[in-house]
């Protein structure tokens, strides 16, 4: 029966060193050769082959020669020092193939994760520029008050009950219906400032959208190309809806009238001078309205697209894929817990066996140490007597010098082997 327990925990222990050296070697072919993307085909097959024959090759040998000291009986301290080793090897061990393993079972959910953060970073900063761009609607009304103001000028200047007191298409009402089509053109290049950047957005997003198909048909590794594409192509966007701000062209806009000319009369000129201070008014309202967008425009960066692969996405983003890492720990670690399993057995086993055998050395001494309290051994026993017919606590009372006692059956040991025992 120990026989067979033996032989199934030894095919016990085969099995997992198997495990842990093929896994270790399988996660390290197919981890190393993904991070050689750029090299040569032949070296993609050969050097990734080598090293994972040497790392399986090398833990199978390390952990089998662990485990067979494990079996051997020792003292504590050198168990203990086993089980350190031990450790350090899962540790050495884990740190070589873990990565890999997690990397060959969740780096394509971790580079796709990684894309994904990616075209969210690039959209954030595409809404956030389009948004800006559209706070230029707050500039519509401003102008367009204006324009109405002045128009309602006009007419009334036409109907003799303006500045100048002459009714007519005179150059007052002329110069007033001037500055009121200025104030509406900048209103129209408003509008159609922010219909197309509402076209570039619409754009945009589409781009963004057809990256994120094509991670899902060719996988996140070969869609990089058109995700670096496609941020491209977000960032020229994002860069042309900063530029030609309509708020920095109505800042830099102004509406002046003129004196009319000679021709015009004093009455003209002095409806004309007022109109100008009228004038002043609304584009003081209008560059005041530019200047508070100007000073909420923040700048908008696109961040770039950093290409990498299934090995770096799984480390960086460990967090996001943490059971590819706890299976990878766990294969590695699967001798280490042999070990320590192997090693709390023999301890237990060692523990009663001293024990026993302390019993039995005070059992081979073959008297105790009172004459005639305790008889030698009889059939593997200790037997007391009193043969004064005392209690043997009597008899130690009354000598209470050492005895001298020899071997069993009342035979004297040689010279150097006897012992003393005291009462």
């Amino acid at each position: 029966m120990k026989g067979r327990d033996e032989g199934g925990l030894e095919t016990i222990v085969h099995l997992a060193l198997a495990a842990a050296a093929i896994s270790a070697a399988v996660a390290s072919f197919f981890g190393l050769r993904g991070a050689m993307d750029g090299a040569g085909a032949a070296e993609r097959a050969i050097i990734p082959l080598v090293v994972s024959v040497a790392v399986a090759v090398g833990a199978w040998v390390l952990w089998h020669q662990l485990l067979r000291l494990a079996r051997q009986p020792m003292v504590p301290h050198l168990r203990v020092l086993l089980l350190s080793l031990g450790l350090s090897l899962a540790l050495v061990v884990a740190a070589m193939s873990a990565w890999w393993i997690a990397a060959a079972i969740g780096g394509s959910a971790a580079l796709a994760y990684h894309e994904e953060r990616h075209l969210e970073a690039v959209q954030k900063a595409l809404d956030e520029a389009y948004e800006q761009r559209m706070r230029e609607q707050k500039l519509q009304p401003v102008l367009s008050k204006s324009a109405a103001a002045l128009r309602m000028a006009a007419e009334d200047e036409r109907d003799g009950l303006g500045a100048s007191g002459k009714a007519g298409d005179g150059v007052v009402a002329r110069s007033i219906v001037a500055a009121a089509a200025d104030f509406d053109e900048l209103a129209a290049g408003i509008r159609a400032a922010l219909d197309r950047a509402s076209t570039q957005h619409r754009d945009a997003m589409e781009r963004l959208d057809a990256a994120r198909r094509r991670i899902a048909d060719l996988g996140p590794q070969a869609a990089q190309g058109e995700i670096a594409a496609a941020t491209g192509q977000v960032a020229r966007i994002v860069a042309d809806l900063q530029s030609g701000y309509m708020a920095s062209i109505v800042k830099q806009s102004g509406v002046v009238i003129g004196s009319g000319g000679p021709a015009a009369s004093s009455s003209q000129r002095r409806a004309l001078r007022e109109l100008d201070l009228r004038l002043e008014k609304h584009t003081a309202e209008a560059h005041a309205a530019a200047d508070r967008l100007l000073e909420a425009q923040r700048p908008v960066r696109v961040p770039a697209y950093e290409p990498t692969n299934a090995q770096l996405a799984v480390w960086n983003h460990a967090n996001v894929v943490p059971g590819p890492w706890i299976v990878g720990i766990a294969v590695d670690f699967m001798p280490f817990v042999m070990l320590l399993v192997l090693c709390l057995q023999m301890a237990a086993v060692e523990q009663p066996q001293d024990r026993r055998t302390s019993e039995e050395d005070a059992d081979e001494i073959g008297y105790v140490v009172r004459p005639g309290a305790i008889e030698p051994h009889r059939h593997g026993r200790i037997a007391h007597a009193d043969d004064a017919g005392q209690p043997a606590s009597a008899r130690h009372v009354a000598n209470d010098k050492p005895t001298r006692i020899g071997g069993p059956n009342g035979s004297r040991l040689p010279d150097g082997q006897e012992h003393l025992a005291m009462p």
